[in-house]
């Protein structure tokens, strides 16, 4: 038996896309992680991964997420042979999503409670 899981912490490059596709909805997005390994220059190396979640999680990635979130996704590693914009063929990473880990909701100052005067009258 053969397990193909990723796990992977990273950022959205841009906000989901939401699709259909056979007549499910269907949302891609590319997460950014970096890696330990180092570039020549010092900084550190980034990996790109193209992911799809399908129905219900694909709704909900396409409300919640955005620009710049980050976020824990795990799922089905593939490579995809693609040709680019000067004909060179490549690979791409895709991650078919089966489980992710939405960002923390920004809570508002303004809706939290007074604070109350721990002091008795007396």
């Amino acid at each position: 038996m053969s397990i193909n899981k990723l796990t992977t912490v990273g950022r959205l490059t841009a906000d989901p896309v939401l699709s259909q596709a056979n007549d499910a909805a269907c949302a891609s997005f590319t997460l950014a992680s970096d890696t330990r390994a180092r570039d020549a220059s010092g900084g550190y190396l980034t990996n790109f991964y193209r992911c799809t979640a399908w129905r219900r999680q694909a709704e909900i990635c396409a409300q919640y997420l955005h620009k710049g979130d980050k976020v824990t996704v795990a799922g089905d590693l593939s490579l995809r042979p693609y040709r680019d914009k000067n004909g060179v063929e490549r690979m791409a990473v895709q991650l078919n999503v089966s489980d992710i880990e939405l960002p923390p909701r920004h809570q508002s100052t303004a809706a939290a409670p007074a604070e109350e005067d721990d002091e008795l009258p007396i």
